[in-house]
């Protein structure tokens, strides 16, 4: 984390790449702070209690919704369309020199998938006290039109630590 940074908002979306459309499925989300391993975030699993996002997260341009047939965990996933997404803020379980790492569980139905150059991201941005943005980090690889075939994929630094930031402030 950025020494100067005050927040690390974690979103997860559905972009077009300014042509496409589709949905992916996504679960299990965390943001773990490697010195104690407990996932920063408020409802990891996006479990839906009601409205347009899961319980303890908030969303944009509302064109998503549980999906409760798909799931890796449940009693639900998330399904997120078009330009669509949710997202959540982290402002505290690290101190200076912790590492953080990000991820989530992703999947491309084979009914309404990726056409075109939609992705699925999970990124990590990281804001100073005046909500100017610091630093942009993604979990990795996307989720492309080209992973197809209903299968569960974890993208993000699950055993490596690869995208790992080392916090200071």
């Amino acid at each position: 984390m950025p020494s100067n940074a005050t927040k690390a908002r974690v979103t997860i979306r559905c972009t077009n790449g300014l042509s496409g459309s589709g949905r992916f499925i996504a679960d299990n989300a965390s943001v773990t702070n490697r010195s104690c391993l407990l996932n920063l975030l408020d409802n990891g699993p996006l479990t839906y209690a009601s409205g347009v996002s899961p319980s303890k997260w908030l969303s944009w341009n509302s064109s998503f919704g549980p999906e409760t047939t798909t799931y890796l965990t449940g009693p639900n996933a998330w399904t997120i369309w078009d330009e669509g997404g949710i997202y959540q803020d982290v402002t505290s379980g690290f101190e200076v020199g912790d590492q953080l790492a990000f991820g989530y569980w992703a999947l491309q139905p084979s009914v309404n998938p990726f056409i075109g150059n939609p992705a699925s991201q999970m990124r990590m941005l990281f804001y100073d006290a005046q909500g100017g943005t610091i630093e942009i980090n993604w979990a990795m690889p996307y989720l492309m039109a080209t992973n197809h075939g209903n299968t569960w994929s974890y993208r993000g630094d699950l055993d490596q630590w690869v995208f790992s930031h080392n916090v200071s402030r």
